[in-house]
């Protein structure tokens, strides 16, 4: 404030209280009010120092606390979007193992049917199947053998056998190497984690690549085995190998050749399953653990005449819970990781059971082409070893997923069908009736349909998995009424256009009501 002429002190716009400075004229007991005045006003003490200090530090913890549970709500979050990213990554991986599995029943399968062009000579099916049989034989054999060798390398048969038989190593060596390089240019070689992971992928892809071709190869070097005879009246009967019948069973050069098919026998089709055999025993520990269940000692005291079906219910839920306790113990074990492609379908207790669809391939499509070769024992044999492989999967069950057992026996039984459907064309062969039903079109047609059976259902099965029975339903329910949508709407453009009749009088207004309600 300024004084003023008078001696008195002009008020501060702040306030009447906040003065700075005063008049020797003013009385003295107007500088008490100076004080007075502030209402907060407190005199100081030694101990306000220390009352700020803690002040501060109170408000520094609360800073720090704060902080600390920002902190620690975001590495909640953190850790829930990774929990939530790494549910995504285990169902899309589920999912991707759910549709390899379905596609290695399927192609095991149309190996199969596809084989029967090859190993039943004798047969004559209808050309409609022949056809399809032919086009998916590229899942066997045939997909090395595009084209022929003899017209394009002007290769022999034994050349072409030694390239068949060879070839599948060569190329299986140069994908692992090829793959290598890939992952060291990328720089994930770097670490002992990292190259087990390179090295599990690399005998993954083999043993898909081995499950593929194994049945192809040895179908080839069996059969050439498998000689035809040609009776010649007074002379010896003429034997000639079956798939080639420019070459003579008794020559020189197929006695040469006959070590060397030996060997190749031994080396694909017996030694290969008999390295997987020992790969699955000797991990057998691993493979079906030993978890600790608990026991039911009333379930353990009945037999099993006396168990009722309740009882009987509460051993099969035991059972399934002791797999399912073992499915989780052997997907920790890293230690088989490797060898997953071989037992991932499977459930524990069925350890050993991709031997038995090795060995269920082998027969009947190798095994079975030099057995009895060109007669009706052949295709009985066939057919007693498809329904013997479509009893042992639906006894066993022995995928994982109810899904893929369903799949694995329908594919069973459309082979037991094929199998029937190649005797009943050569009974009719025999008895002269090659114009009868089973050398028509339309058998050839049901002979198709059953050769899909197994790969519609799969397909079904997978869309119920992914979009559930009720989203089925209403696909399809919507797609009835977008029909019917479409037919009602094409017969009032039609009604419009007077390509129809008009309604008869006294039916205007019902037909107006009808199509109110619709």
């Amino acid at each position: 404030t300024t004084p003023s002429r008078k001696g008195s002190v002009s008020k501060s716009p702040l306030g009447r209280h906040e003065r700075r400075r005063v008049s020797p004229c003013t009385p003295f007991f107007v500088l008490p009010r100076l004080f007075w005045g502030f209402p907060n006003y407190r005199a100081p003490s030694a101990q306000d120092g220390m009352g700020a200090g803690t002040q501060l530090r109170a408000l520094e913890d609360a800073t720090t606390a704060i902080e600390d549970n920002e902190d620690k709500e975001e590495d909640e979050r953190d850790v829930q979007d990774r929990d939530v990213g790494e549910q995504v990554r285990k169902q899309r991986r589920g999912f991707r193992r759910s549709v390899l599995t379905k596609l290695k029943i399927i192609i095991a399968a149309w190996q199969i049917a596809s084989s029967t062009g090859t190993a039943l000579l004798q047969v004559r099916f209808p050309p409609v199947f022949q056809k399809v049989t032919h086009i998916f034989g590229i899942l066997g054999i045939f997909f090395l053998d595009v084209g022929s060798f003899k017209c394009l390398f002007g290769w022999s048969y034994f050349e072409k056998m030694l390239f068949v038989t060879l070839a599948p190593a060569g190329v299986a060596a140069g994908g692992v190497g090829a793959y290598w390089l890939v992952q060291r240019g990328r720089g994930k070689l770097e670490t002992d984690a990292d190259r087990r992971r390179v090295w599990t992928n690399i005998k993954y892809a083999t043993l898909l690549f081995l499950y593929v071709i194994l049945p192809s190869i040895s179908t080839y070097v069996i059969t050439y085995f498998s000689c035809a005879r040609f009776d010649r009246g007074n002379k010896k009967d003429l034997k000639v190998i079956a798939a080639e019948l420019s070459i003579k069973c008794t020559s020189k050069r197929y006695r040469r050749w006959a070590v060397y098919a030996a060997v190749m026998i031994a080396i694909w089709p017996v030694g290969a399953t008999l390295a997987t055999a020992v790969l699955l025993w000797s991990n057998r520990a691993k493979l079906n653990p030993t978890v600790l269940a608990p026991v039911d000692n009333d379930m353990a005291r009945n037999d099993d005449d006396d168990v009722d079906g309740f009882q009987r219910e509460r051993r099969r839920h035991a059972n399934a819970m002791g797999e399912l306790a073992k499915l989780k113990v052997r997907a920790n074990d890293a230690s088989i990781a490797g060898l997953e492609f071989l037992f991932e379908d499977f459930e524990p207790r069925c350890y050993m059971f991709p031997i038995f669809e090795v060995v269920r391939r082998l027969f009947l499509s190798s095994v079975l082409a030099v057995f009895y070769p060109g007669s009706l024992q052949q295709v009985v044999v066939g057919l007693l070893g498809a329904m013997l492989s479509y009893v042992v999967y639906v006894y066993y069950e022995a995928y994982i997923e109810d899904d893929d057992d369903v799949v694995a026996i329908v594919a069973s039984g459309q082979l037991v069908l094929i199998y029937f459907a190649a005797l009943a064309v050569y009974a009719s062969d025999i008895s002269d009736k090659k114009r009868g039903v089973f050398r028509g079109t339309p058998f050839g047609i049901v002979l198709v349909l059953i050769f899909f059976a197994g790969f519609l259902v799969a397909v079904y099965v997978t869309l119920l998995d992914v979009f559930g029975d009720t989203s089925l339903r209403n696909m399809y329910r919507e797609i009835s009424m977008c029909s019917m949508r479409t037919k009602f709407r094409a017969s009032l453009v039609g009604q419009a256009a007077g390509t129809s009749p008009p309604p008869a009088a006294g039916q205007g207004n019902q037909q107006e009501e009808e199509e109110e309600e619709e």
